[in-house]
C-alpha cells in the first residue's frame, strides 16, 4: 500500500514523512522537541525571541496524535526538567564555553554539528537531553548579540542532528517515551558538593568542550539507565 506524505513545519523545519513507520513519529517528535525546548529555555531566562524562532504549526490531525500522545508528553516533561536542572546548576560554566563559539557567517553550523558531536560521542539520555540545553545557550547568545535571525536555523540543524545521528539508537529503546524512566533526579545528600569552577578558556576552540570534560559535568547530576 502506497502511504501519502505528510509535512509538519516546526519553524523553518519541513518534515516530509511516511507516517506509518516508529522512525516518521519520531522525526516528527524531534523536530518539535527541538523547537519547544528552546524556546521554552529562552522564556525561562527572560530572552525574548522577538519573532526570529516561529511558533510551530500543526494542521493534520495524524501530527497532532503523535504529539499528544500521552507517553510522549511524559517525556516532554522529563526533558524540561532536565533542562531546568541544567540551567540552574551549570548555565555559567556552560556559557562560558560557548562564548569561545565562533558565530560567524558559515561557521556557526559546523561549529554546532562539531560540538554535538562532542557531547554525544558515547549516546546516553543525559547527553541527547542535554543538546537541547546547549543549543539554547547558543540561542542565548546569538539573540544577546543580535544575530537572532540565525536562531531559527539552529533549531533546525538541532532537530536534523538528533534525525541523523541519534534517531536509530533512541528507536531501538522504544523511541523518546523511554526517556522518561531513563532520566532521574540526582539523590538528595547530607550536605551539598560545591561544582568546580569551569576552567578559563583563552583563545580556545568549542572543541575544548571534551577536553574539559564538561559532557560529564552536564550529564552527572542525572542518573542514567
Amino acid at each position: 500500500m502506497q502511504l501519502a506524505l505528510t509535512t509538519i513545519e516546526t519553524g523553518s523545519i519541513k518534515v516530509k514523512t511516511k507516517m506509518a513507520t516508529p522512525l516518521t513519529a519520531l522525526t516528527v517528535q524531534s523536530a518539535y522537541l527541538s523547537n519547544h525546548l528552546v524556546r521554552r529555555a529562552l522564556n525561562r531566562n527572560k530572552i525574548h525571541v522577538n519573532g526570529h524562532l516561529k511558533q510551530q504549526s500543526i494542521s493534520s490531525p495524524q501530527l497532532r496524535a503523535i504529539l499528544e500522545d500521552k507517553d510522549f508528553k511524559r517525556a516532554i516533561s522529563a526533558l524540561e526538567t532536565a533542562n531546568d536542572v541544567f540551567m540552574d546548576k551549570h548555565k555559567g560554566s556552560v556559557m562560558g564555553l560557548v562564548q569561545t563559539m565562533d558565530i560567524a557567517d558559515g561557521q556557526l553550523h559546523s561549529e554546532f554539528v562539531k560540538a554535538a558531536g562532542q557531547v554525544v560521542d558515547e549516546i546516553r539520555w543525559g547527553r541527547i537531553a542535554s543538546l537541547f540545553f546547549l543549543t539554547s545557550l547558543i540561542a542565548e547568545r546569538l539573540i544577546k548579540e543580535g544575530q537572532g535571525s540565525k536562531v531559527e536555523s539552529l533549531v533546525m540543524w538541532l532537530a536534523q542532528f538528533l534525525n541523523s545521528h541519534v534517531s536509530y539508537w533512541i528507536e531501538q529503546r522504544g523511541g523518546w517515551a523511554a526517556i522518561s524512566d531513563a532520566l532521574k533526579p540526582e539523590p538528595k545528600v547530607p550536605a551539598p558538593v560545591k561544582q568546580p569552577k569551569a576552567p578559563e578558556v583563552k583563545g580556545g576552540s568549542w572543541f575544548t568542550l571534551a577536553a574539559l570534560g564538561v559532557g560529564a559535568l552536564l550529564v552527572g547530576s542525572l542518573a542514567m539507565k
